[in-house]
């Protein structure tokens, strides 16, 4: 049965009885969440996927001068860096240590994230490194990933437990080993007003100024839902969206652009020169924004609307019998569904005991008959 968003709304509006505009925007965020917890449960084929991440050659170009208590460094000789170093990781000859490049101020002049701890030294020789390794925007979790260089397989371990093993990861050669190491920062920009015609993908300005790092950022107008994402900077003054703008034209309108924190990971041993990753990992469902936006999950979509409507009967303070019930329609709708899904792969987490909803409030999935999960009611 397929829906678009405003008939899952409508569907979950029906199920808890309650129509009132109030409980409108949480249903949407609802229906969204019940997408991407469906997701993390199961783990279908269909949200599954591989990114392919290159690394970026050491830059280690003539020496440079460093100085104790200070963030910045100049280089000597011709260094000739440039703003794409930015956000990559700079060691001196003489140091264990690690520094982030915050900014590239001249071809001979970076600033970086904290004070240099060393002795002040000049001549020295130096390493720019590719340490953090951006995931995609619509990542959600790992499933594994390889280099065709030898060892094959990339090996994951969590952050504390590499740290333990590798205290000073110095190594250089073929990566083995990988490990999620953070996210990037949340970015917000929202200076000067736009221009955006119906039914085109221009934005223009007249009183801001756009950078190339915004191609993939999302943008919108403000006040509206839906968000567009950049596909190009073209100049300083205009970009151009992926989706031509839908809604009706308008000038000097308040907008605003974002990149939310993407989350980033690293190698060992880290690789001197470029080498492509293959990282394989479960992908975010597609948001729904615009009424008449449809679900991924085409003919399942009424399991998203039944989920939402556990988690909306609760805001709406239905009663625990209408809750009960609304939990055995998604009981039913949801081991239908996963059964749709082959059972013996090796990551299928719905068999034995697990959650069906990531912040435990609503349902557990609890074994039945040794094979399949039933939902209850908490």
């Amino acid at each position: 049965m397929r829906m678009t968003f405003l008939e899952m709304q409508q569907y979950v509006q029906k199920e808890i009885a309650d129509t009132s505009i109030g409980l409108l925007t949480q249903i949407k965020n609802l229906l969204n969440i019940a997408q991407m917890e469906l997701v993390w449960d199961v783990k279908p084929v269909l949200f599954r996927t591989e990114a392919r991440i290159p690394t970026q050659d050491d830059f280690a170009r003539q020496t440079c001068t460093v100085t104790h208590d200070s963030q910045d460094v100049v280089g000597t000789g011709g260094t000739e860096w440039t703003s794409d170093l930015a956000r990559r990781h700079f060691q001196a000859q003489d140091s264990q240590d690690w520094y982030c490049i915050e900014e590239v101020t001249a071809t001979n002049a970076i600033r970086l994230d904290a004070k240099y701890v060393g002795a002040t030294a000049s001549l020295q020789t130096y390493t720019i490194a590719h340490l953090n390794l951006l995931l995609p925007e619509n990542f959600m979790g790992v499933i594994g990933g390889k280099q065709q260089q030898s060892p094959t397989q990339l090996h994951w371990m969590k952050r504390e437990e590499f740290d333990k093993q590798f205290p000073r990861p110095s190594t250089t050669g073929n990566p083995r080993l990988a490990y999620l190491a953070g996210a990037t920062d949340y970015y917000h920009y929202d200076a000067g007003t736009v221009n955006v015609i119906q039914n085109s993908p221009t934005v223009t300005t007249t009183n801001a100024v756009w950078l190339a790092f915004m191609e993939g950022m999302s943008f919108r107008i403000a006040d509206k839902s839906r968000l567009y994402k950049i596909k190009k900077v073209v100049s300083s003054t205009e970009i151009t969206l992926t989706d031509n703008y839908a809604e009706v034209t308008v000038t000097n309108e308040s907008y605003e652009i974002n990149s939310p924190p993407l989350y980033y990971f690293r190698i060992h041993p880290r690789p001197t020169s470029s080498i492509l990753l293959y990282i394989y990992y479960i992908r975010r469902p597609k948001y729904l924004y615009a009424d008449d936006d449809m679900s991924e999950f085409g003919d399942w979509a009424h399991i998203i609307a039944e989920a939402a409507a556990i988690k909306a009967s609760s805001l709406a303070n239905r009663s625990e019998d209408r809750k009960r019930e609304l939990v055995q329609i998604f009981n039913y709708s949801y081991r239908l569904w996963e059964k749709t899904f082959d059972p013996c792969e090796s990551d299928f987490v719905v068999m034995g005991t697990d959650k069906a909803f990531r912040d435990g409030s609503l349902v557990t999935i609890l074994p039945e008959s040794g094979e399949w999960g039933s939902v209850i009611w908490r």
